[in-house]
């Protein structure tokens, strides 16, 4: 067999196939056409992606660099990872795993901390006033739970709802 002695930078053609050699580093070079910007190029990422186990964006890019060259193979990498299908169901959170929240300050004297809600009714007709109710207004002392529901007139809570 015949050595081939590869140019430093640039691309060469051996066997016909299509070479780019940068700094020593030889890689088979995809060119820029239809063909291989749909089938190759889609074939050659899933297989390299999947022999990985679907390692992620950084792993594939890097595998892929030191066997090909393609021009924006960065991009294309990128987006196949991110429409891996594997990937967007089984990959593990990257976040923090939430904490636990603090606790309520507790306190000495009544009605010094409270809760409040509001909650919504159905229909509620006060026949002897002719008053119409839609909301109640809920407020607890945390130190007591001594708890005051309060009423709201249909006005009322319109007034709440533009406010909020």
């Amino acid at each position: 067999m015949k050595k081939i002695n590869w140019p430093i930078n640039g691309y060469s053609k051996v066997h016909g196939i299509l070479y780019y050699t940068f700094y020593e580093q030889v890689r088979i070079c995809m060119p820029n056409t239809p063909d291989c910007n749909s089938i190759i190029k889609n074939t050659l990422l899933d297989k390299i992606h999947t022999s990985l186990g679907y390692a992620g964006f950084t792993k594939t890019l890097h595998r892929l660099i030191n066997n090909f060259y393609r021009p924006k193979m960065t991009r294309d990498t990128r987006e196949y990872c991110k429409t891996c299908p594997v990937c967007q169901q089984a990959k593990n959170s990257t976040q923090k795993p939430d904490g636990l929240l603090p606790p309520l300050p507790i306190s000495s004297k009544l009605f010094t901390y409270l809760t409040m809600d509001f909650l919504a009714l159905p229909a509620i007709i006060d026949h002897a006033t002719k008053v119409y109710y839609s909301h109640v207004w809920t407020i607890v002392c945390r130190l007591t739970k001594y708890t005051l529901v309060l009423p709201l007139l249909a006005q009322t809570s319109l007034q709440l709802d533009q406010m909020a």
